[in-house]
């Protein structure tokens, strides 16, 4: 072996020795490929007049309705529709097909959002990893999926070599308009109402939130789920140079690396743990999900990033099929609000079809006629010790609404203290446009939601020590603490609104 190719032999090996996990540049605002498209719609002149546009651009179009698209456990996308580029039309109360997207916080159509007879063009590259691509016209009402049929239409003949060029845009009711004024992450701003000014704003400030060696770590188990979401949201806003992207995937693969050992994942998806451990857990995936789908990894991130998502979804899938007990004996499932969120994208059927009820029911048995917790079961839906503590399970009554209609979830949700749309993870209801809004009107609850007053005697109070005399403050003549709790007796829908 001569000096030279040893010595390059040596240095090869030498930097394989040295390589690390990073995060290479990658694609960010690229062209939409129509050549071939799986239109995905209900039959009707919406969908006509949009294949004939499709088509007239030049596209090779596979046209399917909703329940021919899914697979029959109704959650997840057949898989040959997706070697082409999906366009899909509507909103999940119209068009169910669009449920893989929003579970994956990358479309948000239903019956509350855009509202009135708005629309969004909402471009998504790779949203089920490399290879794929869809554009959802998402629309609450016929006359916006009209709008954006037409929009869409007028769009498509700027299309060249088979390609649209990115366009992001929201016309979005006066509510709407209202409500995303309100909001304060850009990121979200920006994935509601399409202005490039707040994806800018959004990216500037996760780079300042960011630490360039540990990511967003210090956010801990319950805050890094929401910036994780808001990089979601982000995804290929114009303007953003190579250099930032690189370092905000860097950044997040940084994040991983720093919490890779700590207690949030159970080693095999075995154990499923209390809430910290749940809600981390879904955080980890989250960053692992997003950097697996959307980033290029080099050789070493790319082996940890796929021996991270396959222990994490061992434990998703561990978690969406076992349910507990706690020390009273009441079944619980340990937060209900991620295991629903990871049921979806992993296309868990028999949790949403089964335990979803259950774990709506198991709020409903802990909860007072003032809408705060009356137990001490484990977390999610409950917090235990602290009795005064409002129940964010408003949004799990939504999803239930959705996808058990006629059962009176909506109903409880309308109707009870404190069942507001709040969730234990900031933004997972995206203010109200992620609450699984159905076309089915609310109806009074059936039979099963009879109830059982029983006052609570003095040992709910053991557990408020650091502020008994307050607890006690809050009670009145006027409105004693029950805690409702299901009977085989059916109750009267006037004497559920006056007791809870």
């Amino acid at each position: 072996m001569s000096a030279l190719p040893l010595a390059v032999f040596l240095l090869m090996l030498a930097s394989a020795a040295c390589a690390q996990p990073a995060m290479l540049s990658r694609d960010w605002g690229q062209p939409i490929r129509l050549r071939q498209v799986s239109l995905i719609a209900p039959e009707g002149p919406a969908r006509s007049a949009l294949e004939d546009a499709l088509r007239q651009a030049g596209a090779e179009v596979l046209a399917v309705t909703p329940g021919d698209a899914l697979l029959p456990n109704g959650l997840t996308l057949r898989p040959e529709l997706l070697a082409r580029t999906l366009v899909l039309l509507g909103g999940i109360h119209t068009n169910p097909a669009l449920l893989p997207l929003y579970a994956n916080y990358l479309s948000f159509g239903d019956a509350a959002y855009p509202g009135g007879d708005g629309f969004v063009i909402r471009p998504i590259e790779r949203p089920f990893g490399p290879d794929t691509a869809a554009v959802a016209l998402e629309a609450t009402s016929q006359g916006g999926e009209a709008a954006a049929v037409a929009r869409f239409a007028e769009l498509l003949t700027t299309v060249r070599d088979g390609a649209l060029p990115p366009h992001f845009e929201a016309h979005l009711s006066p509510q709407w308009e209202q409500t995303v004024a309100s909001v304060g992450d850009p990121g979200m701003r920006y994935a509601l109402a399409a202005r490039a000014s707040d994806g800018a704003a959004g990216v500037a400030n996760l780079l300042q939130v960011m630490d360039p060696q540990t990511g967003i770590a210090s956010a801990g188990d319950y805050g890094m789920e929401r910036w994780v979401r808001e990089y979601g949201y982000l995804q290929d806003v114009p303007g953003v140079g190579e250099a930032d992207v690189q370092a905000l995937d860097d950044r997040l693969l940084k994040t991983l690396l720093a919490t890779q050992g700590e207690y949030w994942r159970a080693r095999g998806g075995g154990y499923i743990g209390g809430r910290h451990q749940t809600m981390g857990t879904s955080a980890f995936a989250c960053a692992v999900h997003l950097l697996r789908r959307r980033g290029s990894p080099n050789a070493e991130a790319r082996q940890l990033l796929d021996q991270w998502w396959s222990e994490c979804e061992a434990y998703w899938r561990n978690a969406c099929s076992t349910f507990h007990d706690d020390l009273e004996g009441i079944p619980v499932y340990y937060c209900p609000e991620p295991t629903l969120d990871w049921a979806l994208i992993l296309g868990v059927d028999g949790y949403v079809k089964d335990q979803l009820p259950l774990a709506c029911l198991r709020a409903y048995t802990v909860v007072d006629n003032l809408g705060f917790y009356a137990g001490t079961g484990t977390y999610e839906e409950c917090r235990p010790g602290d009795v005064y503590k409002p129940v964010p399970w408003g949004w799990l009554l939504r999803a239930a609404a959705y996808f058990h209609p006629g059962q009176g979830y909506d109903w409880v949700q309308e109707h009870m203290q404190g069942t507001g749309l709040g969730t234990w993870a900031l933004g997972r209801s995206v203010v109200g446009a992620r609450n699984f809004s159905g076309a089915v009107a609310s109806t009074g609850p059936p039979d099963w939601l009879g109830i059982r007053a029983a006052p609570l005697g003095e040992y709910r109070y053991r557990q408020l020590s650091h502020d008994r005399t307050a607890a006690r403050e809050k009670e009145s003549a006027t409105w004693p603490r029950l805690l409702s709790a299901p009977s085989r007796s059916s109750v009267s829908v006037t004497a559920l609104s006056q007791t809870g």
